[in-house]
């Protein structure tokens, strides 16, 4: 039979009796036994009572069984919601009731489920009436996700009530609490009450209804598990209450690894069935310790034997918990919910709880995580609490309140745990995606190698998925790339005579970070103290005040990357007091103002004076040219204090990956990154720099008529300054970069800088015998030349001994004040010219009607 009624009656009362009653709907049908809203329920096909309640409005319906208990009594009952309840959906198991209607005005108790949304807990109540009293909460939090729970109810002879759970739906029930209650206890009734709203009218399950005589307890406590208070401190679970006479005696426990007896035991006053042990010493970080226990009784009198718990303590570190995947801009939609989320992953070996993480960006933070642990390698999608539902199909998800919104175009993005330690932080842009299209929306950014987390833009693009992102999952970019790149010195900047700040070119390891890994000359020494801002700057403070119109040397040692990259030894950059900068102690130097197609334009500028000038104090400015009162666009020439020193280039961009990619510039090239670079216009602008307190330092106005009218393409090549000396506007201080150094040299002296003082070109030979045959000794015939002015083409011609022309070294190129030309002995036809003597006929001229032509004779040898 799939349900029991025994009926015994009690030989000293003729009015009492007592029954048990047991149902879990394996014969599919309910309706013999149970009443109430009977068409809105049903057994299923998995033989659970389900609601089947009123989909188009929502309701409230109910189902009661006639089961008669009295003062002392046990219920269990196991219910399940497919959705994470809330204040309207939730559900009651009533234990007793005098009416059979639990809509209505009643006497009796119930458990129940759901009710504060992230901090839901089973909660036992008294209702009087339509008056509910709270007599005891649960675990908080324990049924806010989706419960599937087994709940057992208590009622001794003492008038003690005692809620037991078991969160996975089992029957390991864990004791939640108790309380005395005298209030007369008895009614004639069990039942399920639902809540709900349209959109959760069939998710209500219930089965495996019990009611009968009190529960014997005849086992004795079970060590269940235990949680990590903090590095000195464990507290330890067991199935059910024990006494404070054997609990609270600290012989009772010892812990491995030397640490022995604690030197405290104290049971939890909210949760007998919880002891709280104080270690002297703290627990070492990732290691596994064991703790055993003896002689533990329980209420009943139960003691058991020796059991063993074994746990590890570990504090998390920054980067044990990554962002691994942002969706900033989710629409248009591409395939994914139209709501922002990120990824969060458990970069170590060890569980980690989120409880009381928060997320946050550069103005606020969100709410508290809920309870939620983060198993070794596993992925969480975090998301506003408002759109959880919508992400619950991906992978594991927690809903926060408050999530801060994710900026489009970029944001600081932070993860901080329960004691404020910020574990992990990425400085994302807009740039990340790598792709014009996927920018505009609809696609997540994804971290490349979350092995190496440390490496910023290189380690992060657009999500390669079909739908737009990975939440959840291993990311669709994941690729091994390693971090070979040493952190590097970015500026040094005195805040005041006593202060230096110094930034690095990536985020820096905190323990890397020591006194002795800094020094400056000139009798300053070692600093007194640093502060660290936990990614790229420091802060120190020095004893000796700094005297102005002196350079320093900052010299630093040790720092490395969260990758292991060390900075290069003698790593060190000057600095000193900055001075006002006055009109042309800064000049503008080269400008690129019609890129190549998908590249930027560029302005460099150049410290022609014997001033340290702070960059931040200026602005690049672009004018209009009809009405030169008219700002167009401007932009900060650094947002952070920056030092020029002279005889500096400095290179302002929009980005300055595409100018590496296309120029190729020196390595530590002095440079600003800024999307509100001004886009200058292709034929005709004007460049204004000046002080924040708009003093002109410099000003041009250029044309696209100074360059080099020969040029078959002026798109990529940037205009040169001659000479720092002459004035800016002068036409004639203007040319084209030469096509010899790639059209343009950010960063480096410009490749028309006029230094020749004669009047006529020339040309040189390095030696007048090469021997190109691979063995790296004069392979090719090098060419010197020095021209007497800028704005000289070339044609450049071999000839053998019969004056029949071999090679071409140059045709028609555009030269630079001075450079160098090579013939690797290739003919024209790509074959290998033979040994001999060759003439080398080397004609040049410029727009003046210029022309010079010279002779020299090389010889080819080979070696046998």
């Amino acid at each position: 039979m799939k349900r029991i009624f025994l009926a015994v009656w009690c030989c000293w009362s003729l009015t009492g009796y007592s029954q048990t009653f047991s149902d879990n709907f394996s014969d599919g049908d309910f309706s013999d036994v149970w009443t109430g809203s009977s068409t809105a329920f049903l057994v299923n096909g998995t033989l659970q009572l389900q609601l089947q309640g009123d989909c188009a409005s929502g309701g409230e319906d109910y189902l009661s069984a006639a089961v008669s208990t009295s003062d002392t009594a046990t219920w269990e009952c196991r219910i399940t919601l497919g959705f994470d309840p809330s204040g309207s959906n939730n559900a009651r198991f009533y234990l007793q009731s005098d009416n059979p209607d639990l809509g209505a005005s009643l006497n009796g108790y119930y458990v129940r489920v759901g009710e504060d949304g992230s901090n839901d807990a089973l909660k036992l109540y008294r209702q009087n009436g339509t008056t509910s009293t709270l007599l005891l909460s649960g675990t908080t939090g324990a049924v806010a996700v989706a419960p599937d729970v087994r709940i057992r109810v208590v009622r001794t002879s003492g008038d003690e009530w005692r809620l037991f759970a078991d969160y996975s739906g089992g029957t390991d029930f864990v004791l939640e609490g108790f309380v005395e209650d005298p209030s007369p206890a008895s009614g004639m009734y069990m039942g399920v009450y639902c809540d709900y709203t349209s959109t959760r009218c069939d998710d209500f399950y219930f089965d495996d209804f019990f009611a009968g005589p009190l529960f014997t307890d005849e086992d004795p406590p079970v060590l269940t598990g235990g949680t990590v208070l903090n590095a000195s401190q464990l507290r330890i679970q067991f199935g059910e209450a024990v006494t404070p006479a054997s609990a609270e005696s600290e012989s009772n426990y010892s812990l491995s690894g030397g640490f022995g007896n604690p030197l405290n035991a104290q049971i939890d006053a909210d949760n007998p069935s919880r002891v709280v042990l104080t270690f002297a010493d703290e627990f070492p970080n990732g290691a596994t310790l064991t703790l055993e226990c003896s002689d533990i009784s329980d209420l009943a009198g139960n003691i058991a034997g020796l059991q063993v718990f074994e746990f590890s303590y570990y504090a998390v570190q920054p980067l044990d918990v990554l962002i691994t995947e942002i969706m900033a801009d989710p629409e248009p939609v591409v395939g994914l919910p139209a709501e922002e989320y990120l990824e969060l992953w458990n970069a170590t070996t060890l569980p980690i709880d989120l409880s009381g993480y928060t997320i946050a960006d550069a103005t606020s933070f969100s709410g508290a995580f809920p309870a939620f642990v983060l198993d070794p390698g596993v992925y969480v999608i975090i998301t506003d609490i408002d759109n959880e539902d919508l992400y619950t199909s991906y992978g594991d998800v927690i809903g926060v309140d408050g999530l801060p919104s994710l900026n489009n175009t970029g944001d600081s993005l932070q993860v901080w745990n329960a004691e404020m330690v910020l574990v992990h932080q990425v400085n994302y842009s807009d740039s990340w995606y790598r792709n014009a299209i996927k920018e505009d929306g609809g696609y997540s950014l994804e971290m490349i190698d979350t092995q190496n987390p440390c490496q910023g833009a290189d380690n992060w693009i657009a999500s390669d998925a079909a739908i737009g992102g990975t939440p959840g999952q291993v990311n669709s970019v994941a690729a091994s790339n390693p971090d070979e790149v040493a952190p590097e010195l970015s500026s040094v900047f005195p805040l005041d005579p006593n202060t230096l700040q110094v930034v690095f070119s990536e985020v820096v390891v905190a323990g890397s970070i020591t006194l002795d890994g800094f020094t400056v000359n000139n009798g300053i020494g070692v600093p007194v103290s640093f502060t660290f801002d936990g990614e790229r700057t420091v802060a120190l403070q020095l004893a000796t005040p700094l005297a102005p119109g002196v350079v320093y040397v900052l010299e630093c040692s040790g720092i490395s990357d969260c990758s292991g990259n060390g900075i290069s030894l003698g790593s060190a950059m000057e600095f000193g007091i900055p001075e006002p900068p006055e009109a042309n102690d800064i000049v503008i130097n080269e400008i690129l103002f019609n890129p190549v197609t998908g590249g930027y334009d560029f302005v460099e500028l150049y410290n022609r004076s014997n001033k340290l000038i702070d960059l931040s104090g200026l602005r690049l400015v672009e004018l209009d040219v009809a009405d030169t009162t008219n700002v167009l666009e401007f932009c900060a020439v650094s947002n952070t204090p920056r030092l020029l020193l002279p005889g500096q280039f400095f290179i302002l961009t929009e980005n300055i990956e595409g100018i590496i990619t296309q120029y190729s510039p020196p390595m530590g090239m002095l440079f600003s990154e800024d999307n509100d670079m001004p886009n200058f216009p292709d034929d005709e602008g004007i460049a204004l720099l000046e002080t924040l307190s708009f003093t002109p330092i410099d000003r041009l106005q250029y044309n696209s008529d100074w360059h080099y009218a020969l040029l078959e393409d002026e798109d990529g090549v940037s205009l040169e300054r001659l000479n720092y000396e002459l004035p800016s506007q002068d036409a004639d201080n203007w040319h084209s970069a030469a096509e010899a150094v790639g059209f343009a040299t950010p960063g480096r002296i410009n490749s028309v800088f006029s230094s020749f003082t004669g009047s006529a070109a020339i040309f040189e030979l390095e030696y007048p015998v090469f021997t190109p045959d691979g063995d790296a000794f004069r392979d090719v015939l090098v060419l010197s030349y020095q021209m007497p002015g800028v704005g000289y083409t070339a044609n450049i011609q071999m000839y053998d001994l019969a004056g029949r022309p071999v090679a071409t070294v140059a045709s028609n190129l555009l030269l630079a004040e001075s450079g160098l030309l090579t013939w690797d002995g290739i003919t024209d036809e790509g074959e290998a010219a033979p040994m001999g003597i060759y003439m080398i006929f080397a004609e040049v001229f410029n727009l003046n009607g210029n022309v010079e032509r010279h002779k020299l004779k090389c010889t080819l040898a080979r070696r046998e």
